[in-house]
């Protein structure tokens, strides 16, 4: 009886591993819109164009901006576990041609150990109504700031 009830256990062990492992995993978002993030929206990748602007011998410190829509959107490109993108938190007009913005570390607990860039879309602020914006990035959990220009 015992061995009937140990084969039992692993057979349904068994099928609900199948189970887990043969259901079809949904394909990751293409574009989503964190959680109490400041950012319209958060795509993986970099914006088409962009590509030529990636250092590879900086991957992970360096941070891409620029405009998406001259004058309305602009992106910032952050590298890191694709499972774990930095949220933005803060965005804030310092003046009219001035704007900091702050990332804080991902609410996910597991992250995969990838080197993926991720875009994050915002909407220019209307306080900011002259160019060229001076736009201060700060990365709060690695300390990182990167000061770049939107012309």
């Amino acid at each position: 009886m015992k061995k009937h009830l140990a084969q039992s256990a692993v057979l349904i062990t068994a099928a609900l591993l199948l189970i887990g492992c043969g259901a079809e995993s949904p394909e990751a978002p293409v574009e989503t819109t964190p959680p109490a993030a400041v950012s319209d929206s958060v795509t993986q990748g970099v914006p088409e164009g962009w590509e030529d602007r990636i250092d590879n011998d900086k991957l992970g410190e360096q941070i891409l901006t620029g405009w998406i829509d001259e004058g309305k959107t602009f992106a910032v490109v952050t590298w890191g576990s694709s499972t774990c993108v930095p949220v933005a938190d803060s965005l804030e007009a310092r003046s009219d041609t001035s704007l900091l913005l702050t990332f804080k570390a991902s609410p996910n607990e597991v992250c995969t150990a990838d080197m993926s860039p991720a875009t994050h879309t915002f909407t220019l602020p209307s306080e900011v109504s002259k160019r060229p914006v001076e736009l201060t990035v700060v990365l709060t959990e690695t300390g990182q700031s990167d000061v770049s220009e939107l012309s």
